[in-house]
């Protein structure tokens, strides 16, 4: 066994080799990978940025795979996009310390005991880092360079897609590009162009609340207050005049169709009014006969009155917020009825003087006006577009999605490839070792049989001269029959 264990150790090393090589050369192994990390308030708490429950799944999405495919020049039909999505593989990164912050294993009776039970310190954990793997072979990619520009291109299609679903309202900007005020009649395109414009200022308003650093576009030059203010003179100055043009000069394209859209608005601003009426009786009865709860100290001694001293109580009403709501909801109910009744004034100063009253106004100043404030107001979206969209990749959300190193990913590939290919070097190995065993087995007692036979066998010059002997006497035999005879 000594003598060939070199012999057997090579041809185990050979083995191994030969396997771990078989192993790199199929499609499990061919793959490319990055680490995307996330960064901003939430994500500690497995959120998105706007609240929501974050899905990291989200990076193979089929626009991002579309997009992705597209700008390597890759076929995107729905069979290749599905193909692609099971080739990516998206696993959250947990190092070691975290999962020993997360759970501490301690000893039920003692250092020395065998029994243990698990301490959870943390109630959950939420990963911040992720490894997107793509097994490009698997997707249709002949070499690793492909692959890792088709990866490349997945993690800059999924940033555009992160800062447009979590950044600037788009939605907001659509919906002010798309109407038409064309259809509608002259008053009814001004309340609606308005309406729109307030929901942009109501946005702008809010990222201006957000920033907290006196942000400032270095693309537009412009702040978020100062897109406030601009709204603001759009509002007050272009709206106001062509809505007290339109109805000074009681300018509409339908005068009957008004009149009767303005009856409509009046009866149903009266249902409105009975409405909120009855909540807010409600609200007045419960908030009468609403006891709140009282704190009472006890045990208080006062020693003024006499030497023994006296106990005494202090009682307090405490706060409640149930009660507060009950008035909040009261204060918006009374707010909602003055509001209604004050338009329900208007539509009858409107209806009154168009039914007084002729046209004297010109129809194409108004539309010539419109014209003005639409594309005033789609400038001004656009300049709040590129604003918040710098202030959430530069302020906000800066560094919200990053790709790192992926440093480790190839050491962990090393480790699932030996991981991979351990069962067969067991199985090949195992069928070595016995085939080992089993020629030193039969090599040894072929040892024994021959140690076991008598000197004289051992060696051919024995055998030759017992032969030559035998054949000496069978002549001598032979000679003396021959003489007898005679």
């Amino acid at each position: 066994m000594i003598r060939h264990n070199l012999l057997w150790i090579a041809l185990f090393v050979l083995t191994l080799f030969v396997i771990l090589f078989a192993h790199y050369c199929s499609d499990d192994w061919k793959y490319c990978a990055f680490v995307i990390n996330f960064s901003y308030d939430g994500i500690e708490s497995g959120l998105n940025p706007v609240g929501n429950k974050f899905d990291a799944t989200e990076i193979k999405e089929r626009s991002v795979i579309q997009t992705a495919a597209e700008a390597v020049g890759r076929a995107v039909s729905e069979e290749n996009i599905e193909r692609i999505q099971a080739a990516l593989n998206i696993r959250s990164d947990v190092s070691p310390e975290t999962f020993d912050s997360v759970v501490d294993y301690e000893s039920v009776f003692g250092p020395d005991e065998i029994e243990k039970k698990s301490n959870v310190r943390v109630s959950s954990y939420f990963p911040s880092q992720y490894t997107v793997r793509f097994h490009y072979a698997n997707a249709g990619f002949a070499t690793r360079a492909e692959g890792e520009r088709f990866l490349a291109e997945v993690f800059s299609a999924y940033e555009n897609l992160f800062y447009r679903k979590y950044g600037y309202n788009s939605a907001l900007r659509q919906s002010l590009d798309l109407m038409d005020y064309s259809e509608y009649d002259y008053i009814y395109a001004v309340e609606i162009a308005q309406n729109r414009l307030l929901s942009l200022r109501r946005y702008l308003s809010a990222l201006s609340l957000q920033d907290n650093t006196r942000f400032v576009s270095a693309k537009t030059g412009r702040s978020f207050s100062d897109l406030v203010e601009t709204t603001d003179s759009l509002l007050s100055e272009d709206f106001d005049w062509i809505t007290s043009y339109i109805i000074s000069n009681n300018i509409t394209k339908d005068k009957r169709e008004l009149i009767d859209y303005y009856r409509y608005k009046i009866e149903d601003l009266e249902r409105d009014i009975i409405r909120l009426q009855s909540r807010l009786d409600t609200l007045s009865g419960l908030i009468e006969s609403y006891v709140k709860t009282n704190a009472i100290f006890i045990g208080v001694t006062d020693t003024r009155e006499n030497a023994e001293g006296s106990t005494s109580s202090y009682e307090f009403s405490r706060q409640s917020e149930q009660y507060d709501a009950l008035i909040g909801e009261k204060v918006s109910c009374e707010t909602a009825i003055s509001q209604d009744r004050e338009r329900i004034d208007m539509y009858w100063q409107r209806m009154e003087r168009l039914q007084s009253g002729v046209s004297t106004g010109s129809a194409n100043a108004v539309e010539t006006r419109l014209e003005a404030v639409g594309e005033k107001t789609n400038q001004l979206a656009i300049v709040s577009g590129e604003t918040a969209d710098e202030f959430f990749r530069t302020v906000w959300l800066k560094r919200a999605v990053q790709r790192l190193d992926a440093d480790g990913v190839l050491s962990r590939a090393t480790k699932d490839l030996l991981k991979r290919a351990l069962p067969d070097v067991v199985i090949v190995w195992g069928l070595l070792c016995s085939l080992f065993f089993f020629c030193a087995i039969r090599a040894k007692r072929s040892q024994k049989y021959a140690d076991a036979e008598p000197p004289e066998l051992q060696n051919g010059e024995g055998k030759l001269e017992d032969t030559a002997l035998r054949v000496a006497d069978e002549d001598e035999m032979v000679s003396f029959s021959t003489a007898e005879k005679e």
